[in-house]
C-alpha cells in the first residue's frame, strides 16, 4: 500500500465521520422539532447506534492509518533510491558498452591515409 491510498483512505473516513455528524444532527433537529411521526424510538435507536458504529470504525481506520503511514513512506524511499541505484548501473553499463564499442571500431577501422602509424614513428631519433 502507497502514501497516496492511505491519504485517500483518510479523507475518506474524515467524510464519513462527517456524514455520521450531519446525521446525529438531522435525529436532533427532528427530535426538537417533534417530527417524528413515523419513525419510532426503536428505528431512532438503531440509527444512533449504527452511526457509533460507523464512527468508531472510520476513527480506528484513521488510527491505522497513522500507524502504517511512516512504514510506507521509508519502503517508498527505498524504492525510489532502488529506482535510481538502478539507472545509475544502466547509464554506467551504457556507457561503459558505448566505449566498448568504439574502441573496438577503432581497432578494427582501416587506417586514415597519410595518417602515420605509431611504429612509424621516428621522431624519438632526433
Amino acid at each position: 500500500m502507497d502514501t497516496s491510498m492511505l491519504r485517500k483512505i483518510n479523507r475518506e473516513m474524515d467524510m464519513q465521520l462527517g456524514y455520521v455528524n450531519e446525521i446525529l444532527d438531522l435525529i436532533e433537529e427532528c427530535e426538537k422539532r417533534r417530527l417524528l411521526d413515523d419513525v419510532n424510538e426503536t428505528e431512532l435507536q438503531q440509527l444512533r447506534e449504527h452511526c457509533g458504529d460507523i464512527a468508531l470504525a472510520a476513527a480506528t481506520a484513521k488510527k491505522l492509518v497513522k500507524n502504517l503511514e511512516p512504514a510506507c513512506k521509508a519502503e517508498e524511499e527505498d524504492r525510489a533510491k532502488d529506482k535510481d541505484k538502478d539507472k545509475e548501473k544502466k547509464r554506467k553499463t551504457s556507457s561503459a558498452k558505448k566505449k566498448e564499442e568504439a574502441a573496438k571500431e577503432a581497432v578494427n577501422a582501416p587506417p586514415e591515409e597519410g595518417a602515420a602509424d605509431d611504429d612509424d614513428d621516428m621522431s624519438f631519433l632526433e
